[in-house]
């Protein structure tokens, strides 16, 4: 027989060389609720479709006048014009494929190569109507205005707020640690791929409100999830971190953030597929009021017309459970709020860079106490966390008075400056005069 003949019979009697599997991602998945496995890497962050959205692409100057209108005074920072798209990228929600939006917003500027920013948006809403990349330009104004500043910029529009394309599949789940970071990390998968400009892979992440606790949560997982990004650290202003003490606190003494607990519980009983009842936490007459506004309304930050109570919002078991510090032992709810709270859940690995952090002294929303507890949460589970607290301040103006100062901390972050002793005493300062 002919040696080449042989040799072919041979190597068609062996074994194809196995494929090298696909990456899975080393980390926990939520144990609250049915069972599930990561899907691969391999796609996560595809561009499946896009658009430009021409009226945000702005020139420096213009884009002034768009912070000055906000009441953002002007930091010097702009120093280029905009250029702003909308995508729709692959990404994974509890191991299933997903797709999400959100915005890419680039500095109109040749030969600069820009560091990457994830910057995670504060509340909108839970539908796709309530997506900052669907509405007016003021929801598009940070990302616009951080291109200004020269980074280049992923801002997913979150998991359920499908900005444009086809509708979400599922409802936003609101403060989900896991669904917001997965989302979140691919969004910067989706800027690195999408732009033909030189991006550099070192990294900050900016987040205010829940954006600010979506930022620690993409820090936390970055390090399994997406490797390749070299981070540099994170500024965050009134973050919701600990929604144990903030579930508890909003239970003791009615506040926005008590309705805002009572819309996380209902969105993480959807997410989570529980099979409890909300009427346990909710009192059953607000309980068609919760789910009208989240189908319905992309919701203020304010308490609702006529609730001057907590007996209008929550049960007394629930009241009681909070005032005694027992909702975390209160299966499933307990289950939820721990998973995705600094010091109970089960993904701490932070990166180990710095964390610049705003609190407001008067924040009705994210509740000041509850934010002193996550911030000394985060540093006992080993962050470098550096915060200062806006005397007298409320959630937004504390954003808002700190806008020139939180890019001032980009800058040092991102050139690496000492950023003065982690986890101290906490400054309380006037940041109106700032």
């Amino acid at each position: 027989m002919p040696t080449a003949l042989l040799s072919l019979l041979f190597a068609c009697g062996q074994p194809p060389e196995a494929e090298e599997a696909a990456p899975l991602p080393q980390l926990p998945t939520s144990s609250c609720g049915e069972a599930y496995d990561w899907q691969p890497l391999t796609d996560m962050g595809e561009v499946l479709d896009w658009e430009p959205v021409e009226e945000w692409s702005m020139s420096a100057a213009s884009i002034r006048s768009l912070l000055a209108m906000g009441d953002v005074p002007d930091t010097g920072e702009i120093q280029y014009g905009s250029r702003v798209y909308r995508v729709r990228y692959r990404t994974q929600d509890r191991g299933r494929p997903a797709e999400a939006t959100g915005l890419i917003a680039l500095p109109d500027a040749e030969g600069l190569e820009p560091a990457t920013l994830l910057y995670m948006h504060p509340t909108t809403g839970f539908e796709d109507f309530c997506a900052p990349s669907a509405r007016d330009i003021f929801w598009g104004a940070v990302p616009i205005a951080l291109a200004g500043a020269g980074y280049a910029v992923a801002a997913p529009d979150y998991l359920g707020q499908n900005g444009f394309g086809a509708e979400a599949e599922a409802r936003h789940p609101y403060l989900v640690a896991e669904a917001t970071a997965v989302a979140g990390l691919d969004a910067v998968r989706a800027l690195w791929s999408f732009s033909e400009a030189d991006i550099s892979h070192r990294g900050l992440i900016l987040g205010a409100s829940q954006g600010g606790g979506g930022a620690v949560w993409a820090e936390r997982y970055a390090g399994a999830y997406l490797p390749e990004l070299e981070l540099q650290g994170s500024v965050i202003a009134v973050p919701l971190l600990d929604l144990v003490a903030w579930s508890e606190e909003g239970a003791t003494e009615l506040s926005v953030g008590s309705v805002g607990a009572a819309l996380a519980l209902a969105s993480m009983k959807d997410w989570y597929g529980l099979a409890a009842d909300l009427g346990e936490v909710v009192v059953p007459e607000q309980l068609e009021t919760v789910e009208e506004v989240m189908a319905t309304e992309c919701p203020r930050t304010a308490l609702p017309e006529g609730i001057t109570s907590l007996d209008q919002v929550f049960t007394p078991a629930w009241q009681q459970a909070g005032a005694e510090g027992a909702q975390v032992d209160w299966s499933p709810w307990g289950c939820v709020l721990a998973e995705n709270s600094v010091g109970h859940a089960p993904v701490n690995q932070g990166a180990g860079t710095p964390v610049m952090m705003v609190l407001g002294g008067a924040d009705d929303v994210a509740l000041t106490a509850s934010q002193r507890i996550a911030y000394r949460a985060l540093c006992d589970e080993g962050h470098q966390v550096i915060a200062l607290e806006c005397a007298g301040l409320g959630h937004y103006d504390a954003v808002l008075q700190t806008m020139a100062l939180q890019l001032q901390w980009l800058r040092q972050l991102d050139a690496g400056e000492a950023m003065g002793e982690p986890c101290g005493e906490i400054s309380v300062v006037d940041c109106a005069a700032r």
